[in-house]
């Protein structure tokens, strides 16, 4: 994917650093601003608003362009800043299906790569309560469509559940 527009290519490198990095969801990404990203020490953490406020720790590999896309955002949004209607339902979607790729390469989009935040944290041995508590998902039975696709994890709603409840109790 080639951008050459400075402030497209700055909202791209958003949608993948703050999906995959950190899992965030389309509305969650265009509320974002640079104030919401903070550092402690080399851990950077994205304060999340909305109905599943939370804190989620970026993974350490995407931290650091993290930080920097807060840093030059400052107060504005990270992802499409200056004026733009954020109610829209497709606002992500379509930045993202006018992006020059591939045409070979599956479409970027920032469902898949939350999917690959989940997945990697499922494969990584992360316990469910706090893979719950960082992505904002309710209930450990939602994450069976993420499982099957991490070899070694059961994707039955009951064993994921079962799962939470044991590693609450350790």
């Amino acid at each position: 994917m080639i951008v050459s527009n400075p402030a497209k290519r700055s909202s791209a490198l958003a949608l993948v650093v703050f999906g995959i990095g950190a899992g965030l969801r389309p509305g969650e990404l265009v509320a974002l601003r640079g104030g919401d990203v903070t550092r402690h020490g080399r851990q950077v953490m994205v304060q999340v608003r909305g109905p599943a406020a939370r804190v989620v720790p970026v993974a350490s590999r995407y931290a650091g362009r993290a930080g920097e896309l807060a840093r030059r955002a400052g107060t504005r949004h990270v992802f499409r800043p200056g004026p733009a209607d954020r109610s829209y339902k497709n606002f992500v979607t379509n930045f993202a299906r006018g992006l020059a790729a591939d045409p070979a390469a599956p479409g970027l989009s920032l469902r898949r790569a939350r999917a690959a935040f989940i997945c990697g944290h499922l494969a990584a041995g992360t316990p469910v309560p706090v893979l719950l508590a960082i992505t904002g998902i309710a209930e450990a039975g939602s994450l069976a469509r993420y499982a099957r696709h991490v070899a070694g994890i059961s994707s039955s709603k009951g064993a994921l559940r079962a799962r939470c409840r044991a590693e609450r109790t350790r």
